[in-house]
Formats: C-alpha cells, structure tokens, sequence
C-alpha cells in the first residue's frame, strides 16, 4: 500500500536529500579542516627552520611515536 502513497515517496524523498545534504556538508567540513590543520602545520616547519633539516628529521621520529600511522 505505501508503494502507491505519494506522500510516502515525499517523506522518503525528503529524507534522501537529507541524507546526501548532510553527508556532502561533513565531508566538505572535514576536509576544510584538513586543509587548515596542513596549513598551519606548514607555518610551523617555516616559522622554525632556522634549526635546519635535523628539526625536520627530529619533528618526524618524535611525532611517528604518538601517531604511528
């Protein structure tokens, strides 16, 4: 019987749009903050690379050890 009802092809069409609404609206979010974190991690690495290419090899083996992946 619901498969004759147009007012349950609306309510399922409305929550389809939802649905796609607001999972284009996380995955855009997440990479807007990506985006940033990459950003302002770049503004480290430049901010301090009066240390030279050992401040990078160090930052690197330090950092694998809390985020192994």
């Amino acid at each position: 019987m619901l498969e004759n009802n147009d007012k349950y092809f609306e309510v399922l069409s409305d929550i389809k749009k939802t649905l796609i609404v607001t999972r284009n609206k996380i995955a855009e979010n997440a990479n807007k903050d990506l985006v940033l974190m990459y950003y302002n991690i770049g503004l480290k690495l430049i901010e301090n690379n009066k240390w030279g290419s050992s401040f990078i090899d160090t930052l690197v083996k330090d950092l694998k050890i809390d985020f192994p992946h």
